[in-house]
């Protein structure tokens, strides 16, 4: 056990090199399998995302068809209705929603130059040009319908007109207008786009139908590879337990009743586990000796050494029960110290404050400093008849103080605030801060115990 853990016996280099090189090299060769299997889960997502993908363009084809449907469909209910709600909702459509042109860009980020976005971009076309007929359309209705054009989107005023179309009557042209919608020609452009929109949906099927043979090749490939990495996976990975258990485990499990007990760690065994424990041990030390002065310093105020709120929280929800005494205690005027002597100065009173009351306390009684100027005193074993110890306590604080004020110092006086209970509560707290109140109201440098109201 007191093996200086820097010396190696025979052996023990050599072994501590072929273990570090050994532990280098199966983590190299994990690290290998594990991206193995996660570049391979990659095919199944490929084959994944050729499902999804088809259902999406196959939606997108479907929309321009359905964009161009409701076209022809407002358009229609225009003509023959005359309101233009049905208009206004044809330029909605063209102008904003823009299916057609999404279902366009969306095929051409996957397809640019295939069949599927020439099929695609011909019916694009060909619907672009029979809104040409469809503006013909509406300005017929407009001016059958005698409106003032002016209110009309400018591709419908824009529409020019024959001479003998202009001729018509209101009656022909709203004839017209139904018959340019409903004859052979414009029949014969919607029957192009439905046409060149199932040349899209053919091409997509082709083009993925191919995608999805190379990937379920792929993925069949991976399956097979997939099986050989996790059985060498799982050999690789037995053998490292049994070798760690018989190397690492065993003698670190020996060390759990050592931990368990919080004390140091024997330095034996092999030499890393006994620089280990050498580690382990120096690491003990040094964490034990922080904590204590990070106690010290979580419940005691860094200025005055009294014990801090936190300390003060603890007391308040500890419930202890027995006789005691709470006092509240403030720094009458304590902004105009540092006001007007400077913050230094109100330094140096609070820290003059906390050494008083240890003179004048008992060392089993706490002192806490809650608030800026603001200190609490809890008194234990003390009740109701001892109000004039507390009194004389105080008294020689404030005389102390005084005393300090004929030497140079700022002139302070305290007022406090007593109260007496069975156990220690936010309740006796809170007594003690109105017995405070009293004492400033009575004109500060005072101290008052609270009297139960009748």
């Amino acid at each position: 056990m007191g093996d200086n853990p820097s010396q190696g016996h025979k052996h023990g280099m050599p072994m501590k090199r072929t273990i570090t090189i050994f532990a280098i090299i199966m983590t190299i060769v994990s690290a290998c399998l594990v991206a193995g299997l996660f570049f391979n889960l990659m095919n199944y997502n490929d084959l994944i995302r050729v499902t999804r993908d088809y259902v999406s363009w196959e939606e997108k084809v479907k929309e321009m068809v359905s964009s161009s449907d409701y076209l022809t469909e407002q358009v229609r209910l225009f003509v023959e209705t005359g309101d233009r709600k049905h208009m206004d909702n044809y330029f909605t459509e063209s102008d904003q929603t823009r299916r057609r042109e999404d279902a366009l860009e969306f095929i051409a980020e996957r397809f640019p130059l295939s069949d599927a976005y020439t099929s695609l971009d011909n019916a694009m076309n060909e619907s672009r040009k029979l809104m040409f007929t469809e503006y013909k359309a509406m300005r017929l209705k407009a001016e059958s319908m005698g409106d003032d054009l002016s209110t009309y989107d400018r591709r419908v005023t824009s529409v020019l007109l024959s001479e003998e179309e202009r001729a018509l009557s209101n009656a022909e042209k709203a004839s017209l207008a139904r018959t340019v919608l409903f004859d052979q020609k414009y029949s014969s452009s919607k029957e192009k786009i439905t046409n060149q929109t199932d040349d899209c949906l053919k091409n997509l099927v082709g083009e993925l139908e191919e995608e999805q043979a190379d990937a379920e090749f792929r993925l069949r490939f991976a399956m097979i590879y997939e099986l050989v990495l996790i059985a060498s996976y799982i050999f690789l990975s037995i053998f490292i337990v049994i070798l760690t258990s018989r190397r690492v485990f065993t003698p670190l499990i020996h060390s759990i009743p050592f931990i368990e007990n919080d004390s140091p760690l024997p330095v034996q065994g092999a030499y890393e586990l006994r620089m280990l424990a050498y580690a382990y041990n120096l690491m003990y030390e040094s964490n034990r000796r922080s904590k204590n002065r990070l106690k010290f310093k979580a419940e005691h105020d860094a200025l005055t050494g009294a014990l801090n709120r936190n300390a003060f929280e603890k007391v308040l929800t500890s419930s202890e029960e027995g006789n005691v005494a709470f006092l509240i205690l403030d720094v009458d005027n304590f902004k105009q110290i540092n006001d007007n002597h400077g913050h230094l100065a109100g330094d140096k009173v609070l820290t003059r404050v906390v050494e008083l009351m240890r003179e004048n306390f008992r060392t089993e009684d706490s002192i806490f400093r809650i608030g800026g100027d603001e200190f609490a005193v809890v008194l234990f074993g003390i009740d109701e008849n001892s109000s004039k110890i507390i009194q004389n306590k105080y008294d020689r604080i404030n005389e102390s103080l005084t005393e300090d004020a004929k030497a140079g110092a700022p002139e302070i006086t305290l007022s406090a605030g007593v109260a007496f209970g069975e156990r220690i509560d936010t309740s006796l707290m809170e007594r003690a801060d109105t017995a405070l109140y009293e004492s400033k109201a009575a004109g500060k440098a005072c101290c008052s115990f609270f009297k139960e109201k009748i």
